[in-house]
């Protein structure tokens, strides 16, 4: 909440977003590992919103399902195709994001060291006619 507040306001309100948490959870007592979540709505904020047109919007979701922790990203951004295609030129200036990379270190790391079985999915979405709708990025997390 605090770094989409930092977000909103330096962008000057260009996006606005949601959180959405089970009233069956305790935020207070969820133990989620650190720096897993942010990553990912980073990327929907700086590759997904920024570059729309008009306000955009991006909703966390948090509840419990079958014994895991389900987290939803969920942006209307640009989606990631077109996001790629403007950082291309970015990473022609020798310039490469590693934050998903870390990420998904971080996550194999995690679930080696206590046998878990934390899952990332990301999920374009898309019109009847193919196009972008935006990104939606789901973790299970054991709890």
């Amino acid at each position: 909440d605090l770094y989409l507040q930092m977000e909103t306001l330096r962008f000057d309100n260009k996006f606005n977003y949601k959180i959405n948490i089970d009233k069956k959870l305790d935020p207070a007592v969820i133990d989620i590992p650190p720096m897993l979540l942010q990553p990912y709505v980073e990327n929907a904020v700086w590759h997904g919103l920024l570059h729309r047109d008009g306000g955009g919007l991006v909703t966390i979701s948090v509840e419990r399902r079958n014994g895991m922790l389900h987290c939803a990203i969920d942006d209307n951004g640009i989606g990631r195709k077109r996001s790629m295609e403007i950082n291309a030129k970015r990473r022609m200036s020798g310039k490469k994001s590693m934050g998903m990379k870390i990420t998904q270190d971080r996550i194999h790391i995690t679930n080696e060291l206590y046998n878990t079985n934390t899952d990332v999915r990301i999920i374009d979405k898309v019109s009847d006619t193919g196009e972008a709708l935006g990104t939606r990025v789901e973790l299970e997390i054991p709890l």
